[in-house]
């Protein structure tokens, strides 16, 4: 390892000698998936826009039912027999890299750029000069074909993104002890930020310097880039490898017990079902029963579903507001490429600082209720101003608010249950809570935009009666978990933290991958 790479990593860690080389692969790992899934983003954006806003409830549904399915898959695919995690998260990855390169060939094959360079295509008689694109209905210009690449890329992105970066964290969780997590975990999640930040100011500038000119189309040549950062980060998981000291110190088939705290882990206790899809269903059955019993657990369950309810509502605002308002393909994605670097580039300044003292001054229940507060009034902006730059300051004051306040508050909450309780739950809210919260927001926007023919007005009043609700909520969530922590019987915060410490490190990757 070059000696100023050292250097670097020790300016924000205390790094032994042992761990720098997991370390840095662990950072170039998260650095790749983000990179590569931020860099398609805009790309994914536009292609729910150019099918219409009609489309995107049904989007939503079919990624819910792709997370339901491909789960358990890739859980089974990274549980064979006979191969170590570090070759099938390897080989993981690179399925992904060429599912990416066929995206690439399949855009590439149906744009009207190629179809001109290859005149006797079937699809050239078919292509017409681009018409305006309809809120409702999409780009009138696409034929089948084009319309079905465009939602299979939509769905793919959406279902991989949960995987992919599940599978990453559990393998960090898995190689770093649970106080070495404590210490670099932090930099871990500003390798997955910086990527963020890199791949959405490559999709900036690229389709930044698209607009306007008679280049016309998606910009393909940018899932290419993706793929490749794919491949990239296969290459580097393989690299993640528990330090020398730790291997002679674990016994054959030890697991650090931090991983069963990160969705896509191995299996969660020395009781769990082995055997890859069995056991993740199993867990999630495990995780249902814990939830029914407890009524903590359902208002935590409650809390973060109107969390996603609000947030998805938002995500539709957004949508209308851009597909009324920006009609060039290339414009769009340059839209959403500069609102991600804006929110990465503040989410960079605000893990500079000690933003956990920010929830340690405030408290539990003011980090639970200002969020619906502020979520509310955003949502009403929107409403009563529909334009892009109302959209953009909100979207990253929702994201910075998330990072600083919620994320946080959500990792506390769990404090107050049995461990076994924290690790089974948070599998199952990571895994169905958040899409079945989305799916409801699609179907609440399909009534009110599709249905009713409500638009802006419909969706911002739906929007702020859910926060109200989710207010409403949060303070009794609030009051709940007061009263465990204050009890006898209640699990010591400071002793948490020092057990699961790299648990909460893992919050702004997750504040980055999916909506909070």
């Amino acid at each position: 390892m070059h000696p100023l790479l050292v250097q670097a990593l020790r300016r924000f860690a205390l790094v032994h000698d042992h761990e720098v080389v997991p370390l840095a692969n662990s950072f170039a790992c998260l650095f790749c998936l983000l990179a590569s899934y931020f860099i398609v983003v805009p790309l994914r954006e536009d292609a729910g826009l150019s099918l219409g806003m009609d489309a995107l409830p049904k989007l939503f549904t079919a990624s819910l039912i792709g997370v339901l399915v491909l789960t358990p898959l890739a859980s089974s695919f990274l549980a064979r027999p006979g191969l170590n995690r570090e070759a099938s998260l390897r080989q993981f990855y690179a399925v992904l890299a060429t599912v990416l390169l066929g995206f690439y060939v399949v855009y590439y094959a149906s744009s009207l750029e190629t179809a001109k360079m290859f005149p006797g295509l079937d699809r050239s008689s078919k292509e017409a000069p681009p018409a305006p694109m309809t809120v409702k209905g999409g780009d009138p210009s696409l034929d089948a074909f084009q319309r079905a690449v465009r939602a299979a890329f939509y769905v793919f992105l959406n279902v991989q993104n949960l995987v992919a970066i599940s599978a990453a964290w559990a393998r960090c969780a898995d190689v770093f002890a649970p106080e070495a997590a404590a210490r670099l975990f932090g930099v871990v999640s500003a390798g997955a930020t910086v990527g963020q930040l890199a791949g959405s100011l490559v999709t900036a500038g690229v389709a930044g310097a698209r607009v306007g000119t008679p280049a016309s189309g998606p910009l393909y040549g940018l899932v290419l880039a993706s793929a490749l950062l794919m491949y990239g980060a296969a290459f580097f998981a393989a690299k993640v490898q528990r330090p020398a000291a730790r291997r002679l110190a674990d016994p054959p088939g030890a697991v650090a017990g931090d991983a069963a705290g990160h969705p896509g882990s191995a299996a969660l206790d020395k009781d769990a079902p082995s055997g890859g899809a069995t056991a993740h269903v199993a867990q999630l059955l495990q995780g249902f029963t814990m939830i029914a019993r407890s009524p903590y657990l359902l208002m935590v369950c409650g809390y973060l579903m109107m969390t996603y309810i609000v947030g998805s509502l938002m995500y539709f605002q957004r949508s209308l507001v851009v597909a009324t308002a920006v009609a060039d393909s290339n414009a769009r994605a340059a839209f959403f490429a500069r609102l991600h670097s804006a929110s990465a580039a503040a989410i960079i300044c605000l893990q500079l600082t000690a933003t956990g003292r920010l929830l340690r001054s405030a408290g539990v229940m003011f980090a639970l209720a200002v969020f619906p507060c502020a979520c509310a009034v955003l949502v009403a902006a929107v409403g009563w101003r529909p334009d892009t730059g109302v959209v953009a300051l909100g979207e990253v004051a929702r994201k910075l608010l998330g990072y600083v306040l919620v994320r946080p508050a959500r990792e506390v909450l769990f404090t107050a249950v049995s461990r076994e309780e924290k690790y089974r739950a948070k599998l199952t809210i990571d895994a169905v809570v958040q899409r079945l919260g989305d799916s409801l927001a699609a179907l609440l926007f399909e009534v009110l935009d599709v249905r009713l023919q409500l638009g802006q007005h419909g969706v911002a009043a739906a929007g702020v009666a859910a926060c109200m609700l989710w207010l409403y909520w949060s303070v009794q969530l609030g009051a709940q978990h007061t009263a465990l922590t204050s009890g006898a019987g209640s699990v010591s915060v400071a002793q948490e933290r020092r057990d699961f410490g790299g648990q909460e490190q893992a919050g702004p990757t997750a504040a980055l991958t999916g909506r909070v």
